[in-house]
């Protein structure tokens, strides 16, 4: 019956999840927060996000540029949950503007949830591979303007103006 209908109870608000996993051998905790998390007659869970920003697109969550939901709905389905719907609310910073919503247009969320844990494997283990460098720009093309604390900490700005002279 919709985003704010009857058709779901309240299950979980702003509450602590975390999930204890293992890539080759190496323990890894995955913690956060979430919004909340909606439950239905069947047991089966939409997962919610209250954004004052931008709210990604679906195309950023199905590609793993915005993993929040996909991380929340792994964790829910590790502790045996089914996850059917993973939803962003807008909350303007104007009260007095209109809140919206967002679903995500995604078929198949298991499928969502077993590519994000195949790249995050794959990312742990470059990570302790000893023969890949770190960089502090990935892709510095796409990444003109964006200064973070990586960049910070390599002294990214500092070399780069000794290169350019």
């Amino acid at each position: 019956t919709g985003l704010w209908g009857h058709d779901r109870e309240i299950f979980l608000v702003e509450e602590p999840l975390s999930l204890d996993w293992e890539v080759d051998n190496l323990p890894i905790h995955i913690y956060g927060k979430v919004d909340r998390v909606d439950r239905d007659a069947r047991g089966w869970l939409r997962v919610v996000d209250y954004k004052t920003g931008t709210m990604p697109t679906t195309d950023m969550v199905a590609s793993h540029l915005s993993p929040q939901l996909s991380v929340t709905a792994m964790i829910l389905r590790e502790q045996g949950h089914h996850i059917d719907e993973l939803v962003y609310i807008h909350l303007p910073e104007n009260r007095l503007k209109p809140m919206a919503s967002a679903r995500l247009k995604i078929e198949d969320i298991d499928q969502l949830i077993v590519d994000l844990e195949s790249r995050l494997r794959q990312r742990i283990r470059q990570f302790f591979d000893p023969n890949l460098p770190f960089a502090s720009r990935v892709a510095p093309k796409r990444e003109e303007g964006f200064h973070d604390l990586v960049e910070q900490i390599a002294r990214f700005d500092e070399w780069s103006m000794e290169q350019d002279t």
